[in-house]
């Protein structure tokens, strides 16, 4: 039986500008800094950003020096082609790798007209529960000019030491 990690606590669904500004400043706050170097909404839904007011809220973050790039982090296909093409949002993280590669049509897309592209959980697992080897998943996430960032993201210590051998030999 394959495990499956859960989140402590749910991250919260407000995506309203009044909440991103008390997010963002209370994260400085507590980081003790004046800017961030990327802050990204994490897992709106595409009705979620609709209206265009989150990503107008970004927007004035950076103007305001808040922070230097603005992003989405998203889990789903139709989030993901709501934003590919908008010039406000200028990371995106998204979940990418042997097993989930429906989604790079509209990275490589975002790519294209200057986004940053982050591949996350690229070990994640296929519908069979089959997690691809390490290197395979690298060796694909490396080799896709679209991608600037690779998050390996595992909680195995085998995984990851796997991956440091990987990349240590590419």
């Amino acid at each position: 039986m394959a495990a499956i990690a859960a989140r402590a606590k749910p991250l919260p669904r407000n995506y309203t500008p009044e909440y991103l500004r008390r997010s963002l400043l209370g994260s400085l706050r507590r980081l003790g800094r004046e800017r961030t170097d990327i802050f990204l909404l994490h897992s709106p839904s595409a009705a979620d950003l609709a209206d265009g007011e989150a990503l107008d809220c970004l927007g004035a973050f950076k103007q305001e020096g808040l922070a230097r790039c603005v992003g989405v982090s998203c889990d789903d296909q139709a989030t993901l082609a709501s934003i590919a093409s908008d010039e406000r949002v200028e990371a995106i993280e998204a979940p990418l790798g042997p097993n989930r590669q429906d989604l790079l049509i509209d990275l490589k897309r975002a790519a294209e007209r200057g986004a940053i592209v982050i591949a996350r959980e690229i070990l994640s697992c296929d519908l069979q529960a089959r997690r691809p080897a390490a290197k395979s998943a690298l060796s694909f996430c490396l080799a896709e000019p679209a991608i600037a960032v690779v998050l390996i993201g595992t909680t195995d210590a085998r995984h990851l030491d796997e991956a440091i051998r990987v990349v240590e030999y590419t």
